[in-house]
């Protein structure tokens, strides 16, 4: 059984500073695999391009498709090292028979919750391209907001304080809420409530 022909393609955000010696060094575990030369790839015009930050990728390799393919994780894993924000490659696969697998991504970040935003984008991406006619584009920005809303992925939590004066005393309070959060203006109605759902000390102290 012999593996099939494949393209890796995609886009990475690059770190400041990273030129085409970081992008080398950070694909010579997928380069070994392919027994190929980056040299070769960054001189053909069109397998490895890099305009100021943004790295272009467009590899044709031979490889397993699907989510078998070892290439195809080396490159995802050593782009983590060297990207400025999370993202994907993918992997066309032209002879496989599954169409699930034909298209295939593989997903970079420095750390596993960045690999999960860059699943989750990807996600809400192809959702628009397959609803592109069905639903109106000021409707997918609400169904996206939606999405992330709902997201099961661990948010960065932020530890907000405030301190009120009351007459001759002051009420002091803090939460902790998603880091993404919008500000908002509390009023002392909104503040109780808040402290009493998050089970937080909500007691006048005498002012200072």
């Amino acid at each position: 059984m012999s593996s099939h022909d494949c393209v890796l393609r995609g886009q990475v955000l690059l770190v400041a500073g990273a030129g085409l010696a970081e992008v080398k060094e950070a694909m010579t575990e997928f380069l070994e695999a392919l027994h190929d030369s980056f040299d070769d790839l960054a001189s053909d015009g069109h397998s490895i391009v890099l305009e100021g930050d943004v790295l272009s990728l467009h590899i044709a390799l031979q490889a397993w498709g699907g989510p078998e393919c070892n290439e195809a994780s080396d490159l995802a894993n050593g782009l983590g090292s060297i990207c400025r924000k999370p993202g994907y490659v993918e992997l066309l696969d032209f002879d496989t028979g599954d169409s699930s697998e034909h298209c295939y991504p593989y997903f970079f970040g420095k750390t596993d919750q960045d690999k999960l935003v860059a699943r989750m984008k990807y996600g809400i991406e192809q959702l628009a391209v397959w609803t592109e006619d069905l639903i109106p584009a000021e409707a997918m920005v609400e169904v996206e907001r939606f999405i992330r809303a709902q997201s099961l992925i661990a948010k960065p939590k932020q530890v907000f304080r405030a301190s009120f004066a009351l007459g001759t005393e002051h009420v002091e309070f803090q939460f902790e809420a998603p880091g993404e959060s919008p500000a908002v203006m509390l009023d002392g109605e909104c503040l109780a409530a808040l402290a009493q759902k998050a089970e937080v000390d909500f007691q006048p102290v005498e002012a200072v």
